[in-house]
């Protein structure tokens, strides 16, 4: 992998970011949506964000189900294996677009189900399900692809962390 560090944790992720790079964590063993996304998507990788830094401290900017399109300090995820893709466009040209919608709505379950439905038929039957063109409030590798302004929104975790790796 040419532009990312696999598997490190909080303390190399704190040594290693900059604004813009894009974290990806892996299967939250207490959480049944990061499970089954990781069973759906055959994929250690179950959720992305936005790192930036905010004086002294790592925050985190994502979409969740839990509380839409927000903004927590990165030590949320002290827990979690990590992966940081360096940033692929600069934070000053992407920052309005990452965190304007802060405080918007969660993107629901439904949302998140059909995005893992659609990569296993894919992945399994070759069955291509059109992408959700009603789903405004994106999860969160749409949201980053989003922002990113990357041509295909509709895209996993997975996906989306081998479009940018």
């Amino acid at each position: 992998m040419q532009n990312g560090l696999v598997n490190m944790n909080y303390k190399e992720l704190r040594d290693q970011a900059n604004n813009g790079d894009i974290i990806f964590l892996t299967v939250d063993k207490k959480n049944i949506l990061s499970k089954l996304t990781s069973w759906f998507t055959k994929s250690p990788y179950t959720h992305a964000a936005f790192v930036f830094w905010y004086k002294n401290r790592l925050m985190v900017v994502e979409s969740t189900t839990h509380g839409g399109i927000r903004i927590v300090q990165a030590s949320t995820y002290s827990d979690r294996n990590i992966a940081l893709i360096k940033a692929p466009k600069e934070w000053d040209q992407i920052e309005w677009r990452a965190l304007e919608r802060s405080g918007t709505a969660e993107y629901g379950w439904i949302s998140a189900m059909y995005i893992g439905l659609r990569e296993f038929l894919f992945m399994h039957f070759d069955i291509t399900l059109p992408p959700n063109k009603n789903n405004r409030n994106k999860c969160c590798s749409e949201f980053v692809a989003e922002v990113l302004n990357l041509e295909d929104v509709d895209v996993s975790p997975k996906k989306l962390f081998e479009k940018i790796s």
